[in-house]
């Protein structure tokens, strides 16, 4: 089994349950498989007069056979 990850909206406008429909339609038509959908936090360290920010990443892991 061999695994793809493929990195989700940082910010969805409109209807977020079809955005990710159709990145996994997608994937599909090259062969892959939906396995799940991860969330991670990411820390962007601030500028000269920027704070840090905290962003959350979605991430969507498919699988095929190798």
């Amino acid at each position: 089994m061999i695994y793809k990850v493929v990195e989700g909206p940082k910010v969805v406008e409109g209807n977020a349950c079809s955005y990710f429909e159709n990145i996994i339609n997608a994937q599909a038509q090259e062969g892959w498989r939906y396995h799940s959908m991860e969330t991670i936090r990411e820390t962007h360290k601030g500028g000269c007069f920027k704070k840090p920010a905290d962003y959350t990443i979605y991430m969507l892991i498919f699988e095929r056979d190798e």
